[in-house]
């Protein structure tokens, strides 16, 4: 179990992803809270959370409802997460540089200006739901 240690609100609309036997989860929204926009981290060998504090001070806007990928599979570094929130941004934090970075700003479009949101939706939860199928 988890025992009485650090562990996070309780939330709904949380992005997440698995990275080389954990869980990663990102933002939410708590009722009476609003949304989150911090960073956890579930051990699932040690059996509980930690909360990451990444370095320099960039993440991304509070947000629930964003989408999730790993772009390099499980055992890669880099956790991608897609909107959220009527947003249209994406963001990257790497578990080796324990560092976000903003990949496109939220005024991304197709060339036929339709939102991204539809295809990174269906891309993301795809690869979650097989990751977790393994």
């Amino acid at each position: 179990g988890t025992g009485g240690g650090a562990k996070p609100r309780g939330r709904s609309g949380a992005s997440a992803c698995a990275l080389r036997g954990n869980l990663y989860v990102f933002g939410g929204y708590g009722g009476g809270v609003g949304d989150f926009d911090d960073l956890w981290v579930f051990n699932r060998a040690a059996g509980r959370w930690s909360a990451i504090s990444p370095v320099g001070g960039t993440r991304p806007p509070r947000r629930s409802g964003a989408a999730t990928t790993t772009p390099h599979g499980e055992q890669g570094a880099a956790c991608l997460v897609f909107g959220g929130n009527g947003m249209n941004d994406v963001w990257e934090f790497n578990i080796d540089t324990n560092a976000w970075s903003l990949v496109r700003d939220n005024t991304a479009t197709t060339s036929a200006g339709a939102t991204l949101a539809p295809r990174v939706v269906v891309v993301a939860s795809t690869l979650l739901a097989a990751a977790f199928a393994m």
